[in-house]
Formats: structure tokens, C-alpha cells, sequence
């Protein structure tokens, strides 16, 4: 996704953006979507220019507890900062990139990349009522009730708790 100096200069206000997730070089993140909806807004700041944006991510994910696959459309807001000054960047606490007044225009592919790899959530749920499955007959519990029997004397801890340590 480039950005062209002129544009910036001009500003850029609610553009919006559609990076194919076919760019991103990864094995471990999967879309149910083709397309990566950016929306992006700028302005001129002292040192070079204030962008910030909402990304739409369409993640294709397996359930931690079920192993269900599920489509999780996440959406995150970024502002990103682009500094003619390097020592600026430096000094900075802020997301910054450098963008020299030498260059014409800008590629943000691998920012937009970085970003997309935090939004990936942690832990993986289908829903916040996902049962998982039966630890003893490997059932899915969201889909049918299991014939297992459980009783409060087949506790596989139970002679753990009988010792003192």
C-alpha cells in the first residue's frame, strides 16, 4: 500500500484501501476473506505528516477448546507517523516511520503487515460459551451431549490430595 508524497501534502481524508491478504507472507494466518479493508486519513504535521486508519480483518480461526474453524472480523484503529527527521524517530514514543522529503512516496505493506500480526488474537474462541470437547470421549460438547458417566470418586488427583507436603 503506497502513499504518495502530493497526496499527503494535499491530505488524505477516509481513503479507502483494499490490500489482498495474499501479500502477506505467512503460514500461521488464514482469511476467510480475499481482501484486507483499510481506511486511512492524514494530515501535515510539523516534522511530516500524522496518518491514522481503521484496518478490517477478516481472520479464518480454530477454536482453542472445540477445534471448530470460525470467521473473526476484527477491527482495529492505527495512527502511524511519518518523520522527515531521523533523529526524530529516535526521540519518539510514538509508531514512526522515516520518510525522507527525497522520496516521493512511501510503501506501508510492511507496517500494515505488522499490524495485522498483533491483531491476532491470543486465545482462540468460537464463541464465550464454548463447551470443547469430552475428555473422556473426545465429543464436541457444543454439538451433543456425551454419554459419559462422572463421578465425584474418579478424580485422578484424589491421592495428591490425601498427602501433606
Amino acid at each position: 500500500m503506497k502513499l504518495y508524497r502530493s497526496e499527503l501534502l494535499a491530505g488524505i481524508d477516509n481513503r479507502l484501501f483494499e490490500s489482498a491478504v495474499a501479500q502477506i507472507k505467512s503460514d500461521d494466518l488464514e482469511f476467510y476473506k480475499d481482501t484486507i479493508i483499510i481506511t486511512i486519513s492524514s494530515e501535515k504535521v510539523n516534522w511530516g505528516f500524522r496518518t491514522k486508519g481503521i484496518m478490517t480483518i477478516p481472520f479464518l480461526e480454530i477454536c482453542d477448546r472445540c477445534l471448530s474453524k470460525f470467521e473473526n472480523l476484527t477491527e482495529t484503529n492505527f495512527e502511524i507517523w511519518l518523520y522527515s527527521n531521523a533523529r526524530l524517530i529516535e526521540e519518539s514514543d510514538q509508531d514512526a516511520i522515516y520518510f525522507p522529503e527525497s522520496m516521493d512516496a512511501i510503501d506501508l505493506s510492511e507496517v500494515i503487515e505488522e499490524l495485522i500480526r498483533l491483531e491476532e488474537p491470543i486465545k482462540r474462541l468460537c464463541s464465550d460459551e464454548c463447551k470443547g470437547f469430552c475428555s473422556t470421549c473426545g465429543v464436541n460438547l457444543n454439538e451433543r451431549i456425551c454419554e459419559c458417566k462422572f463421578t465425584t470418586g474418579n478424580n485422578v488427583w484424589e491421592a495428591l490430595t490425601k498427602h501433606t507436603f
